[in-house]
């Protein structure tokens, strides 16, 4: 199984450096080597010291990359990446069906900011509305991430899966992209049901509305700008048809 390389060249950022204004970005092929960086051990060591993002095999990261499956944060002078999230289509072995959608890859360079629950949120919900799996939307957590469970289930609404087999199969099916070192790991496993559409719909109205990221412990804040959304279909009007409940579903996928 071939892990992604890391091959950024440009000198590396600081692990803490906080920039004055961040941007929505929805990846393409020229995005790779911003994110990559992220997992650099100079960076990687301080905004994830325990390991709780996993590799990727090589081909499933740059196909999200190149796709457009991934939400960063960026700093729009200089292309830094702050903020990721990932999402990874999962297709049943036998049917090739595209049954599940998992999130996840999900980090941050700046804490007390809650970037993570942005990205996360956009990526999620462009998901949804333009490439909705079969079934549901997942992720799985690691039992002792506090961060990634404060993030998706009390601050985004993600609920947990209760359904034994489901969860059985979710996790052999998603363990195919996982490096052989992070197999097996014992996982909490959530899906983006309608409720939490609603919420995460909610959480980047306020933010549009803002138009500021704040760190409630320093006072300090960072201008954001969200406009991106509009590009893959969340407009303002989608958005709030989506939080108020009023877009249950979204149109009827061309299943490939």
């Amino acid at each position: 199984m071939r892990l992604f390389e890391i091959k950024a060249t440009p000198p590396l950022p600081s692990a803490s450096k906080q920039p004055p204004s961040l941007s929505l970005h929805f990846s393409n092929a020229a995005s790779q080597k911003q994110i990559e960086i992220l997992f650099t051990p100079a960076i990687k060591r301080v905004i994830d010291p325990n390991h709780y993002v996993v590799k990727r095999e090589g081909l499933a990261f740059e196909d999200a990359i190149k796709n457009g499956r991934a939400a960063t944060l960026r700093d729009p002078q200089s292309g830094e990446v702050f903020a990721l999230s990932m999402a990874y289509p999962v297709f049943s072995k036998h049917s090739k069906n595209h049954d599940f959608t998992e999130i996840g890859t999900s980090q941050t360079r700046l804490g007390g900011f809650r970037c993570a629950q942005i990205v996360i949120a956009a990526l999620s919900l462009k998901e949804w509305l333009n490439n909705r799996p079969r079934d549901s939307i997942v992720t799985e957590i690691l039992p002792d991430n506090g961060a990634s469970l404060h993030a998706y289930k009390n601050a985004l609404g993600w609920q947990a899966i209760e359904d034994k087999d489901k969860t059985k199969r979710l996790h052999i099916l998603c363990n195919e992209t996982i490096s052989a070192e992070d197999k097996g790991r014992h996982t909490i496993w959530f899906e983006a049901a309608p409720p939490t559409l609603k919420t995460m719909a909610a959480l980047l109205l306020r933010y549009m509305d803002n138009g500021y990221l704040q760190n409630r412990k320093t006072g300090e804040s960072i201008r954001l700008d969200l406009s991106a959304l509009a590009t893959v279909g969340l407009t303002r009007t989608v958005l709030e048809q989506i939080a108020t409940n009023q877009r249950a579903k979204p149109p009827t996928p061309q299943h490939k």
